[in-house]
């Protein structure tokens, strides 16, 4: 577990929240649990995932919409938080969920930041960029959205380093 006591002492800790889908949902998760940040948000009414269903120590703190499928959850995450960081492996190419989320965010005026991932990645500079967006925007519920593992290998990894990354920087 890193030094938080290392942090930034501007950053507010904010609450992560996610959908729970494998990739970057979880990534924000694990970076959450890592940093001793609290955690949550909206998942699907049936705890939809690509793997099956969300496994149990994701669901701890997830609440289901009344819908299934992605829409409603991508829509109430966003409306939750004051901030949304969207992952994808490169700008061109998101995923129709990412595209929905970032669509929720400039309809509803909130902050949103996109932050590409692709191999190889350079985790200092994506790590200061959500450090900086945080500095700017101070949410106490950050939105951790974007694409899903089977779209983007090691993706779930690749976001926590970066969360975490940009708690831990000096």
């Amino acid at each position: 577990m890193p030094d938080v006591s290392r942090r930034m002492k501007d950053i507010q800790n904010p609450t992560i929240i996610s959908g729970g889908q494998t990739g970057a949902d979880r990534g924000g998760i694990d970076a959450a649990v890592e940093l001793g940040l609290d955690w949550g948000g909206h998942c699907p009414a049936k705890w939809e995932a690509e793997d099956g269903e969300i496994p149990s120590d994701y669901r701890e703190k997830l609440k289901r919409t009344k819908a299934t499928g992605y829409k409603a959850r991508a829509l109430q995450n966003v409306k939750n938080a004051q901030a949304t960081v969207i992952f994808v492996p490169s700008a061109s190419s998101p995923s129709r969920v990412s595209e929905l989320t970032l669509e929720y965010c400039k309809s509803m005026d909130k902050p949103v930041l996109v932050v590409e991932t692709r191999t190889p990645y350079d985790l200092r500079s994506n790590s200061y960029m959500v450090r900086r967006f945080l500095d700017i925007h101070k949410p106490s519920k950050l939105n951790v959205a974007g694409t899903r593992e089977s779209k983007a290998n090691g993706i779930q990894d690749r976001v926590r380093q970066i969360i975490v990354g940009a708690f831990c920087l000096e």
